[in-house]
């Protein structure tokens, strides 16, 4: 199914989108983009090991931002008042902004490993997927997830062919899986949702689970779906929250909840190796540089970054704005 898509062409002065700092002021140093604890959004300056929090972009309140690209060159927001879905190119500088859809209701995106592609699911567990970003964007088709209740986790291919979708929290979860026109269907399940993903530029799958500390890998999840144990806790894996796939596919990345690290799993057979970190992860958020995750909420203050882009992977953190942690309230832990 295809659409129209209304390129609205709007000058950053005079609409939705204010950036408060130009493009070139990061061309060289920019760690990605991340919601303080005022929910503002903010450059993160810099590179991992030393980086800080940069001046609040100027936004519409009326935009809430449903998603950030993996490579800092767009932001997906939803208009508080008419549900209409954005597309903000260039965040930091010559901002544009694309209408993706009138009225949607965006409830939550999740953008594919690449960035290429989104999906976008509102309260009808509709999830229309958008393929091209942030360029040339195309509605390549809509997948009706509510078989799987009220998901409470999304995953897209690259080719934003297929779609994988966690019921709601509970004991088991269940996972589904949609493509092109066939029905919604149950791939499997896991006793405690401990993250998925697909590999970069396949539509392979990776499933998570935290109760048996177990990675498994799916080939082909929307045709033979044919499974296979990645790792388990003699890798390292505990208590995982999330993963993802290396931007090259050869690397899957585990987040441990406790003790807390992660894991890189070499698909091409190589040992694991865990990278501890003095910090409790919360998922994988990808940032502006190849490999390059949030660890922790960026919103609670002091936040930590994963960088696995050069030859020695490391956890670093990103220390509060000082102006934030001087104006929080007495006994907010910052």
């Amino acid at each position: 199914m295809r659409s129209a898509i209304q390129v609205l062409a709007i000058s950053i002065c005079s609409a939705a989108w204010l950036a408060a700092q130009s493009n070139s002021s990061f061309s060289t140093a920019l760690v990605g983009l991340a919601l303080d604890q005022n929910s503002q959004l903010r450059p993160i300056a810099g590179v991992p090991g030393a980086a800080q929090l940069g001046a609040a972009l100027k936004i519409d309140p009326s935009i809430q931002v449903l998603a950030i690209g993996p490579h800092t060159d767009y932001v997906i927001g939803t208009r508080a008042d008419s549900g209409d879905l954005l597309l903000i190119q260039r965040p930091l500088g010559d901002a544009a902004v694309t209408l993706l859809a009138t009225g949607y209701g965006a409830t939550a995106v999740s953008c594919s490993p690449k960035g290429k592609t989104i999906v976008a699911v509102n309260a009808a567990n509709a999830a229309q997927v958008w393929t091209g970003l942030p360029d040339n964007p195309t509605t390549s088709g809509t997948f009706d997830v509510s078989a799987a209740g009220e998901p409470s986790a999304f995953s897209v291919s690259d080719d934003g062919q297929a779609l994988l979708a966690a019921s709601p929290a509970g004991s088991p979860v269940s996972i589904f899986i949609a493509t092109g026109a066939a029905a919604t269907r149950v791939l499997t399940s896991v006793s405690q949702f401990g993250g998925m993903a697909f590999v970069s530029g396949t539509r392979d799958a990776l499933l998570a689970d935290a109760a048996s500390n177990q990675v498994s890998r799916i080939r082909d999840a929307g045709g033979a779906a044919s499974a296979s144990l990645l790792a388990d806790s003699s890798a390292g894996i505990a208590n995982p929250v999330d993963l993802a796939s290396s931007e090259d596919g050869r690397t899957v990345f585990v987040a441990n909840g406790n003790p807390g690290g992660v894991v890189l799993l070499d698909l091409g057979g190589a040992a694991a190796r865990t990278i501890a970190c003095d910090c409790t992860p919360i998922g994988l958020a990808k940032l502006n540089a190849s490999d390059v995750f949030r660890l922790t909420d960026s919103a609670s203050g002091l936040f930590w970054v994963f960088s696995a882009n050069g030859p020695s992977p490391r956890i670093t953190p990103v220390p509060p704005d000082p102006a934030l942690a001087a104006a929080a309230p007495s006994g907010v832990q910052q």
